[in-house]
């Protein structure tokens, strides 16, 4: 197993399927948040924060199945990315914008919030996912 292989996954028709699927939730979450926003939604943020989760499960199997790390923190991300870039469009952000709370998806530190935190869960899950399959190989 080289570093290719830890980065990408060992099989490339599945890391090319893991991004094709890592599309859906970007999408999804872009939809949520542009309609959330123009209709003044609150609810639609809330549904947001189940994507992400999605987006982190998404990551484990993903492991699971193929491995790489890269592929993990880019299910991880995009659904994470998707609000934020609609919300940066319709809010630009300036200097006297108000810093966005740890679970908000608009304000100056989301970025800074959300990509490193996302990393971390698709680090996490990748992390998971290989123990598991390690204790599953054993047990066999």
């Amino acid at each position: 197993m080289g570093v290719r292989d830890a980065t990408l996954g060992a099989d490339s028709r599945a890391t090319r399927r893991a991004l094709a699927v890592a599309a859906a939730p970007f999408a999804l979450t872009a939809a949520v948040a542009f309609v959330s926003e123009l209709a003044s939604l609150p609810a639609g943020e809330l549904s947001l924060y189940g994507v992400v989760l999605l987006g982190v499960v998404l990551a484990a199997a993903s492991a699971c199945r193929n491995g790489g790390l890269a592929v993990c923190w880019l299910l991880a991300l995009s659904p994470a990315v998707g609000p934020l870039a609609v919300y940066r469009g319709f809010k630009p952000v300036r200097d006297s914008a108000p810093v966005a709370l740890p679970l908000s998806f608009s304000g100056v530190g989301a970025w800074a919030f959300r990509v490193p935190a996302a990393l971390l869960l698709g680090t996490l899950a990748f992390g998971v996912a290989a123990r598991w399959t390690a204790r599953a190989i054993r047990a066999w």
